[in-house]
């Protein structure tokens, strides 16, 4: 039979007890390492999604400068339209104006026409 001596069954709960230890801090390791991973893998996912939405606004960039430029040609247009119906107006006006006046010598013309039948 074999006596231990005090010594030993020290060193036996010490090794148990660092035994344990390294087992509590290899689990605290592969949890770290997990959490590690997902992380790694969510920063991937964002960086992702980060090049997506820079994409994103670089194109609507792009769009808006379009798009701006659209409008001014479109004001310009508007410009000139509104242009050309000012001249169109001041057109119509003029030849109203021509188109009375004949319409007055007309009369009077026909006036003095009958005047002229009258007094033979």
């Amino acid at each position: 039979m074999l006596v231990q001596s005090p010594s030993t069954s020290f060193n036996e709960v010490d090794a148990s007890s660092k035994k344990r230890e390294i087992i509590s801090l290899q689990k605290k390791i592969k949890l770290l390492s997990d959490s590690e991973l997902t992380l790694k893998t969510e920063i991937k996912k964002l960086n992702s999604s980060l090049k997506t939405k820079d994409n994103e606004v670089e194109t609507m960039k792009a769009d808006k400068l379009l798009i701006d430029q659209l409008i001014a040609e479109l004001q310009a247009e508007v410009k000139q339209v509104k242009q050309l119906l000012g001249y169109e107006r001041e057109h119509r006006l003029i030849t109203e104006k021509k188109a009375s006046h004949l319409v007055r010598c007309m009369k009077m013309r026909q006036k003095q026409d009958a005047l002229r039948l009258r007094a033979k």
